[in-house]
């Protein structure tokens, strides 16, 4: 079902005034459906300038005002590990951004969040779409949207993408944002003040205190309040994390260099007394603020439904334990290699004995001596049938049961357990 945009007298709208939106968040999040939804055929598909990495652009008018839309690709986080994070980094906190939409699933409050925590860093005007709202009142579970606006102090709007419920509400409340702060075409930011969130972004004592000295140190720079497109506090952060975009910006400036290093020897020392890479505490300590917010919004109907958001907090804490995390994504790796190759192995069998009994049909039929009928048949057919009976019934059952994970939401707990891994080899 489409999203079907009021019409308005023509008289009553004025010079169209353009702006551009940002659809950012995880994948399979209905992103795309609500993209689709507003902009229909208007819609261009090319590539980001100078990546490979696909970008989805579309356009409409509504209300008066011309809408750029563009869907960024579906990513975990911020950070600058694939070309996705680095492109939709990028764009988010370009000049070319009025707002961002952030569409979150509703059902998988406490994963999706952890992007939109780190959006927040970024101090770009922005609306959370909280999607699939039918699917978690199906479950009997509500969100306080009172408690969570009072929370974030930002726009936050039901939608359910699949039937257009609630999607050119955002283009209303887009609206609203415009007018209310008077953005326009030369300065469109100028006006706007980003809500004050530290209730709820602020790490521990011991890593805010030094993302505090940071971000005071990189303030009293010129060049971070002049030409640098990411807020000072973001830069602190991805200076401790040591973001390999930041690091090769700021490096080519010698100013820097002591911020750098102290930023290296903290991180250090923050490492080892913890035990953990730096990624880790801090993803640690975004989850602890996401958990707090989680608990005061989600609110279940009956006890049975209790029972099954704690068992769901239990699997997500179980799932990137320390060690037992481990233990599990092992399991799940060889559970997949078990699967694939016994579901392969069964099917590459039933395809080499119906080629084999085609076979003897066939030359029962014509003369084994037939040359073209040997080229054409154990050739070209026989080739054919190897390759389906020794690839694709791999790849079949593989991405089958890789789909099965996505949809459960477990491969970005196995991503967060083998990043560090990864960081602890410097990889």
């Amino acid at each position: 079902m489409s999203c079907h945009v009021p019409k308005t007298d023509s008289k009553k709208i004025r010079a169209k005034d353009t702006i551009n939106i940002a659809l950012a968040g995880n994948p399979n999040v209905g992103k795309s459906v609500i993209f689709n939804q507003l902009t229909g055929l208007s819609q261009t598909i090319g590539n980001w300038p100078g990546k490979t990495v696909e970008k989805m652009e579309g356009h409409l008018d509504f209300l008066g005002y011309h809408f750029n839309i563009v869907d960024l690709p579906g990513i975990y986080s911020l950070s600058t590990y694939t070309l996705e994070e680095i492109v939709s980094r990028e764009y988010v906190v370009s000049e070319n951004v009025d707002i961002i939409i952030n569409v979150i699933d509703a059902t998988n409050l406490e994963r999706n969040l952890f992007f939109t925590f780190q959006l927040l860093e970024l101090k770009v005007p922005m609306i959370i779409a909280m999607n699939q709202m039918d699917i978690l009142r199906k479950r009997n579970i509500d969100l306080d949207f009172k408690v969570l606006m009072t929370i974030f102090k930002l726009p936050i709007l039901p939608v359910v993408a699949v039937h257009g419920t609630g999607v050119h509400q955002l283009l209303e409340k887009a609206i609203e944002i415009i007018e209310q702060n008077k953005f326009n075409s030369d300065s469109k930011k100028s006006n706007y003040k980003f809500p004050e969130l530290s209730h709820i972004t602020s790490f521990g004592k011991e890593v805010e205190t030094q993302v505090d000295i940071l971000y005071k140190k990189l303030i009293q720079d010129p060049i971070v309040n002049n030409g640098v497109q990411y807020p000072a506090r973001f830069l602190a952060i991805k200076l401790l994390e040591k973001d390999e975009e930041i690091l090769k910006y700021l490096n080519s400036n010698s100013q820097f260099k002591e911020i750098i290093k102290y930023a290296n020897d903290y991180c250090e020392q923050l490492e080892d007394y913890h035990g953990e890479d730096i990624h880790t505490i801090i993803s640690s300590e975004i989850y602890r603020n996401i958990n707090t917010v989680v608990k005061k919004v989600v609110k279940t109907k009956t006890k049975e439904n209790r029972k099954k958001f704690s068992l769901t907090d239990k699997l997500d804490h179980l799932t990137t334990h320390s060690l037992f995390g481990y233990v599990i994504l092992a399991l799940v790796l060889f559970g997949i290699y078990l699967f694939t190759f016994t579901i392969g192995d069964f099917l590459g069998g039933l395809i080499d004995g119906f080629f084999s009994m085609l076979s003897e049909q066939v030359y029962s039929i014509f003369n084994e001596n037939n040359i073209l009928l040997n080229i054409f048949w154990d050739g070209a057919l026989g080739g054919l049938f190897g390759a389906i009976s020794g690839v694709l019934v791999y790849v079949i059952p593989f991405f089958f049961v890789l789909e099965i994970l996505q949809d459960s939401g477990y491969l970005p707990r196995a991503a967060f357990l083998m990043d560090r891994i990864m960081h602890s080899i410097g990889v």
